[in-house]
């Protein structure tokens, strides 16, 4: 199948059609019908329905905020916006000192993981 513009013509050769931003909402597609050999009649496609959408990133910590809200705003809200969606988000956080985290460091994390309500932040 391919991905065109609502009320695009059949025959285009369009591919997918992105945003100024690059980013495919679903509002911005619709899938192509095929039509038989046997009649000049179209047919809708059938196809079966995702029921699960898995995915990680890896994030640089220099560009996170601005990462983080990208991925909020076009990931996370396309699929929130669904009504039949169940959408569940967790943040993984790995850090490595290889001289030591300083006393300074572990308590302010440590508080402000507390605060925000983090289900661990463990120290090593």
């Amino acid at each position: 199948m391919r991905l065109q513009k609502p009320n695009a013509d059949p025959a285009s050769s369009t591919s997918a059609i992105l945003s100024p931003t690059g980013i495919l909402t679903p509002a911005m597609f619709s899938f192509s019908e095929k039509k038989t050999s046997k009649s000049s009649a179209l047919l809708q496609v059938p196809t079966s329905k995702p029921r699960a959408f898995h995915s990680n990133v890896d994030i640089n910590a220099s560009t996170a905020k601005m990462r983080l809200v990208q991925v909020a705003e076009e990931i996370i809200a396309v699929l929130a916006a669904d009504p039949n969606a169940d959408v569940k988000v967790t943040l993984e956080i790995q850090v490595s000192f290889p001289s030591g985290a300083s006393d300074q460091t572990k308590r302010a994390v440590t508080e402000n993981a507390k605060t925000l309500n983090f289900k661990n932040a463990d120290w090593e």
